[in-house]
């Protein structure tokens, strides 16, 4: 490939950003802006240089799973230890306090669609197996509404 087309943009410390990017939830549209490169060229990268494609594939499931444990915290309702600034005796202090954020009806909704989609899906499917019998009154119905010979 050597004096084909533009040199490579790509640097061996993409790897580290593109790892670090990845882990906070950087999907390949935001690697190509943080690198001013097109989606294209980050596949191209990813197919060129193993280790590029090793750092991304190691971080987003990483982002994806703490994506998930924090989505289920927050359907299920937590307990967190905060800081927060008060005044105590005059002075400025530090204070922790624990916060209670209770289970969010929203994150349960989306976690259940998703992980139980079989039970929770706004769509329904029904499957007729049967056969369609007309009824006695559907029939006379019918009968009545056909055009009559004059």
């Amino acid at each position: 490939m050597a004096g084909r087309g533009r040199p490579t943009k790509y640097r061996q410390e993409y790897v580290d950003i593109a790892k670090d990017l990845c882990l906070n939830g950087a999907v390949d549209a935001d690697l190509a802006r943080a690198f001013r490169v097109s989606v294209s060229t980050i596949t191209t990268w990813k197919l060129e240089y193993p280790e590029f494609l090793a750092a991304i594939r190691v971080a987003k499931p990483i982002a994806d799973a703490n994506v998930e444990d924090s989505l289920y915290r927050r359907a299920m309702g937590y307990t967190r230890t905060e800081v927060e600034l008060k005044v105590v005796g005059g002075k400025l202090t530090k204070v922790e306090v624990e916060r209670y954020y209770p289970p969010d009806t929203t994150a349960m909704i989306f976690w259940l669609k998703n992980r139980k989609s079989s039970s929770w899906s706004d769509k329904q499917e029904v499957q007729h197996t049967g056969t369609v019998e007309l009824t006695d009154r559907i029939l006379r119905a019918r009968k009545n509404a056909a055009p009559t010979e004059d």
